[in-house]
């Protein structure tokens, strides 16, 4: 059984043929205009979602790409088909192009994009030169607590924090 999106499909087949005519349709499809990237826990789904319920935009069917983050190895070949496959096809654009008369916004959302600026900055570049960024950035106290509440409710509990430890502790 295969996983996407965290959840278990009962028919493992659906999702494999899902994602080869996502692959077979890459050349039919658009690259997006806008990147939002961001530190984990800065409300990067926060502001995907809010944008995505626009009618003039569009975006790939899941909130976090990942593409671009080693999913295929080296070559920027694949990760641009790869890239390409996550996004609407131009039959979509086009519809919303005649529904609503005016060119619909493609978006990607992903706050591993941040994260791995170092590296991915130039690959990105490369496969969508005209993109414009938007960075999602929030207080560090605040986002690393919301991180901390998220690890621990997933851990199952809500461990106690320590108010105090040593370096050699920290480290640890």
């Amino acid at each position: 059984i295969l996983r996407s999106k965290g959840a278990l499909h009962p028919i493992p087949y659906l999702y494999t043929l899902y994602v080869l005519y996502r692959v077979l349709t890459a050349p039919l499809r658009v690259l997006p205009d806008v990147l939002i990237v961001g530190a984990a826990k800065a409300g990067t789904t926060s502001i995907a979602l809010y944008i995505a319920q626009h009618p003039h935009v569009l975006t790939c069917p899941w909130k976090e790409s990942r593409i671009m983050v080693g999913m295929l190895g080296d070559g920027l070949a694949h990760r641009r088909w790869a890239y390409r496959a996550a996004f609407p096809t131009v039959f979509e654009v086009l519809y919303v192009r005649l529904r609503h008369g005016r060119w619909p916004c493609v978006f990607d959302c992903d706050p591993l994009h941040a994260l791995h600026a170092p590296f991915l900055a130039p690959r990105l570049h490369a496969i969508v030169p005209d993109a414009h960024v938007i960075l999602q950035l929030r207080e560090p106290v605040a986002r690393l607590w919301s991180q901390y509440r998220m690890i621990a409710a997933h851990a199952g509990g809500n461990p106690e924090l320590p108010t105090s430890f040593t370096v050699e502790e920290a480290v640890a």
